[in-house]
This record gives C-alpha cells, structure tokens and sequence, in this order.
C-alpha cells in the first residue's frame, strides 16, 4: 500500500488505482471550488466520471469541500476512500499529479482547497462511521487559485488524462 511515499507516474497510479479500486467499495470524493480557477479541477473530473458509477465504485461531487460531502461517504460505508483535490507544493509544477496515502498531507503536500473543517478531523471523524480501510489523496499541483472560471491548459490536459484512466478502471471494475 501507499504509506510515506508518493507515486506521481501516470503509469504507477494508474496500476496502484486498478489494484485498490477493483478489491472492495471504493468511493471516489471529487472535491473542488466551482469559483477558484484551477481548484475546479476535482469538480471537472467528477463531471467526466460522475454516470460510470457501479455497485463497488460511487462517485461523489464535493464542492467547497470534503466536509460537505461527509453524510454521502458515510451512507456509502466503502473499504477505500480516494479523493480527487487540487493540491499545493512549490516544488511541484502546475499540472504534476500524485497520489499518496493521507499521512503524507501535512507532511508533503498541502490541499489547495480552503477547508472549513480541517481534513485530518473530517477524516476522522468519516473513519469512525465507517469501515473505510485506506484513505489516499490524488493530488493536481494547481497553478491558478484565484476567483475565476478559467482552468489553465496544463490543468485541462490533466483532467482529461485523469478522467480517461478513472473511466478505464471503473468500466473494467464492472465486468
């Protein structure tokens, strides 16, 4: 499992993604601002994903954070929870992608998202209404978080790429 170590491959999260969402219920937490550029990402990847959901794979919009979606996570009681978010690193480029266990959060990356709970208290807080086994963070170092619609292009280009991995593993997990 992803524990104190970051994947940021394509090839790795695709491969790590396959093996955990396929085992057991998964749901998948697409968090985002609407309003905030570049933190609509998780927002627009929910969007391309959002009818392909199945008996073990639900898939849940959660704008302004993930706080506002805890009710529909606890109701769905999954072994994994993945969390689509924008995140923020310096030494991160606009558009890097990595996916990483929850303990790396602080440590490593920041959420871009502005929480009104903070994340590891939401976390808790969902662990102990359900059975969830595994929580991971599949990060996109934003570029842009201020007010606005506009997605920057190398942020697009990821979404897309994102969406067409999510949409191979989710229709392969139903078969």
């Amino acid at each position: 499992m992803v524990t104190k170590m970051i994947m940021s491959t394509l090839d790795q999260i695709k491969v790590f993604l396959e093996k955990i969402m396929c085992k057991d219920k998964t749901v998948i937490a697409c968090v985002g601002s609407p309003l905030r550029s570049d933190d609509r990402l998780g927002l627009l990847i929910y969007d391309k994903i959002k009818d392909l959901a199945n008996n073990n794979i639900s898939i849940i919009e959660c704008e302004y954070g993930l706080e506002n979606c805890f009710t529909e996570i606890v109701a769905e009681n999954p072994a994994t929870l993945l969390i689509i978010d924008a995140v923020y690193n310096e030494s991160l480029n606009p558009g890097t992608t990595v996916l990483t266990s929850i303990e790396n959060i602080r440590e490593k990356i920041s959420l871009a998202t502005t929480h009104t709970i903070p994340l590891r208290m939401i976390l808790e807080l969902i662990m102990k209404k359900t059975n969830i086994k595994n929580t991971y963070i599949l990060g996109i170092r934003a570029k842009n978080l201020d007010i606005g619609m506009h997605v920057s292009p190398e942020i697009k280009k990821v979404v897309e790429d994102f969406a067409k991995i999510l949409k191979e593993i989710i229709t392969s997990c139903g078969k």
